[in-house]
């Protein structure tokens, strides 16, 4: 269980405009609470922290995170809580880390959130006596590690849990990442689940603290029932809460009555968006995310018939395809994860091939034919129980089946793409755990390169394993290690493939918006090639160049909003709006430039009351729906017309109000709003003549 810590009863401040550095964030409640680390970074006003009285120990359980849109800027918190305890409202805070150590409770500094919110979703199954809390906090920045803390409310009492840690994916991360996987993590009885799977989980996370990703490959309970869940998710404790936790389903995790109760406890999104299968039943955790130089498939190899297994196959191929390759032309690590792996141990059989998990030749005769296909270079499986490493393996389409050679056993560096796919099965992560199967041979399970097993009681509780694999620009490195010697491999190798050569960058040219940034309005983006890049020989010239936009909100991008010209919505009302220009041409990589973002505001039209003499008074007020005092970056400034229209600022004039001098005589004024985010004023008065 999480223990709650007290916080500091701030005093917090609700920001008027959202702006981006050290930075914490609050979110839930319906409220944005802000107070700049280094002062004035936002203008603020009072307003009351929803916590502020002393938070009492949220009992939470299973606190685990992943990533959202994607790895960079947004977060998926998710935690269960009884439904005896009767919390509501949760939210997280959050603050940008700026130096070595985790702040304390008291330490959180609350800021503008940059959230889609926190929901609370009943629990299914066998978990009916539980709510999961979901919180999703966007606009994180690249790179950049936080503390925070999850929280709910019990009428006026704030329950708060510890402090946990994450980092989000750097542009480093496309050099090298590392990640953590563990096959089945299933204990037998529920008490072992603390000495084998969150002993090995610990050990893992302790030799290997750059890990990015967590990865569980399926029968992460021997039962899906609350027993096993529970005895699984406090064996964790509140380690998956500062590392993105990725699962599979494996077949103790059946039946498909149980899917929703997983997709409750461990919501994953799917990025890039691709559209998933719309299988028969229910098809949880089968999911996609591109992480750094890797693009990662979820699989769930439960939904093994020969019909769901074709659409399987279908969402396989239109992801890689859309997706298996960078900005610069080089090609993507393609890594599969899933339960049963059709070149395993002995659930793949002891006789010719082909035989099939568990009886079934579906997945033997259609999974390896589809990563074949799309170039996967790595698949991380289960369900065997024993470490096993796949000769590298091939599809043959002219007999319709898999091909390796016996004589590639001793590879260690192997390219993918010219040698085969390896299929790679990490032992076991729980108590449940098999005697090692025999030595393969040219009959008995020839797929078979390696398999191994420690000494002695191979079913001690530090004889559990897990790999630590690295992705660079140019390999995955693999190593698999014992829970009790984290620092010695017990197998390692790499994977190579034919990586393309970086395309040249097409120039990305020059970037513009016109267009009154108010409510109604239409924004038109423009692009066009720089003069001098596309005098060069190796540049595309203009006409061989196409653009394409992605307007964005606040730094999110708007659906639909992907042509040239934006009409601004009320949506958009004191939002920043900006674009993102692709530029891209044949057998060059494409480039991207955003504008800077626009402050979006609808003042409506600006009047001017008063007498027009000297020395009385003139007021300026707007008729829109939204207050001038609203937009942080707008300010008012009044100027003189001369005969031919030329406008020119009055010094010292920038007040709403403006009192005529003998200067403005036989002249006429007019007030105007100026944002500091526009070069040009938003809105003018009609003209004044002051007589």
């Amino acid at each position: 269980m999480l223990q709650g810590l007290t916080k500091r009863a701030d005093n917090c401040s609700q920001s008027a405009q959202i702006g981006r550095g050290p930075v914490g964030v609050i979110v839930g409640l319906g409220l944005a609470l802000a107070v700049g680390l280094t002062g004035g970074l936002w203008p603020i006003g009072a307003i009351a922290d929803p916590t502020a009285a002393s938070a009492a120990p949220l009992q939470s359980l299973g606190l685990t995170n992943s990533f959202g849109q994607d790895a960079v800027h947004q977060r998926v918190f998710n935690w269960l809580g009884l439904k005896s305890a009767s919390y509501t409202d949760p939210y997280i805070k959050l603050v940008e880390l700026t130096g070595s150590e985790t702040p304390s409770a008291n330490d959180l500094v609350l800021a503008p959130a940059q959230t889609t919110g926190c929901t609370i979703t009943p629990v299914a199954y066998t978990m009916t006596t539980y709510n999961a809390y979901t919180c999703t906090v966007s606009d994180l920045l690249p790179g950049a590690s936080y503390a925070y803390l999850v929280g709910a409310k019990r009428d006026d009492q704030a329950f708060e849990s510890a402090v946990a840690t994450f980092t989000t994916e750097s542009a480093a991360d496309a050099d090298a990442f590392t990640f953590l996987d563990f096959a089945d993590s299933q204990s037998s009885p529920v008490t072992q689940y603390a000495p084998y799977w969150g002993n090995t989980l610990a050990a893992a996370l302790t030799a290997h603290p750059e890990a990015r990703i967590a990865i569980q490959n399926g029968d992460i309970t021997e039962a899906p029932d609350a027993a096993n869940i529970t005895a699984w998710l406090d064996a964790a404790d509140d380690q998956l809460g500062s590392i993105a936790f990725n699962p599979v389903l494996g077949n103790h995790d059946s039946p498909s009555a149980a899917q929703p109760m997983w997709d409750a406890i461990f919501p994953r999104d799917t990025w890039p968006q691709t559209d998933l299968p719309d299988y028969a039943d229910a098809g949880a955790l089968e999911y996609a995310q591109i992480y750094g130089n890797a693009l990662f498939l979820y699989i769930n190899t439960n939904l093994d018939s020969t019909a769901d297994l074709k659409k399987t196959s279908q969402w396989i191929e239109s992801t890689v395809t859309a997706h298996g390759t960078n900005a610069d032309g080089t090609s993507r690590f393609i890594i599969a994860v899933e339960h049963k792996s059709p070149f395993g141990g002995l659930h793949s059989g002891a006789g010719a091939y082909p035989t099939g998990d568990y009886g079934n030749p579906q997945i033997v005769a259609e999974l390896p034919k589809t990563f074949d296909k799309v170039g996967v270079d790595l698949v991380l499986a289960g369900h065997d129980h024993n470490l096993i490493r796949s000769l590298p393996i091939q599809w043959d389409d002219a007999t319709g089946k898999a091909s390796w050679d016996r004589a590639e056993a001793s590879l260690d560096t192997i390219n993918s793409d010219d040698d085969g796919l390896i299929y790679y099965i990490p032992r076991n992560s729980g108590e449940k755990t098999y005697p090692l199967i025999p030595e393969p041979t040219t009959t008995s399970r020839p797929w078979i390169a390696w398999r191994w097993s420690p000494p002695g009681n191979y079913t001690a509780a530090d004889n559990t394993v897990y790999a630590a694999v690295t992705v660079t620009r140019t390999e995955i490195q693999v190593k698999a290690y014992r829970a009790g010697d984290p620092d010695t491999p017990v197998d390692q190798f790499t994977i190579t493939q034919n990586n393309s050569t970086p395309l040249p960058p097409v120039d990305p040219g020059r970037v513009m918006i016109t267009g009154v940034h108010q409510v109604g309005e239409t924004l038109h983006a423009y692009a066009s090639p720089s003069d001098a890049a596309s005098a060069e020989p190796d540049v595309p010239q203009a006409a061989s160049l196409l653009f394409s936009y992605q307007w964005m909100r606040d730094g999110t991008p708007i659906p639909g909003a992907t042509s040239a010209a934006h009409t601004i919505t009320a949506a958009d009302l004191t939002a920043h709006l900006t674009v993102e220009v692709t530029t891209s041409a044949e057998g060059f990589a494409s480039s991207s430039q955003v504008w800077p973002a626009l402050k979006i505001g609808s003042t409506g039209r600006v009047r001017v009351a008063g007498d027009a003499t000297v020395g009385s008074t003139l007021t300026a007020s707007t008729d829109g729906p939204v207050s001038v005092a609203a937009f942080a970056t707008l300010t008012w400034f009044w100027v003189r017309v001369d005969a031919t229209g030329e406008r020119t600022p009055i010094p010292g004039a920038m007040e709403s109000t403006y009192s005529p001098t003998t200067a403005d005589l036989g002249q006429s004024i007019m007030a105007c709003l100026h944002d500091v985010d526009y070069p040009k004023p938003m809105r003018c008065s009609a003209g004044v003549s002051v007589g």
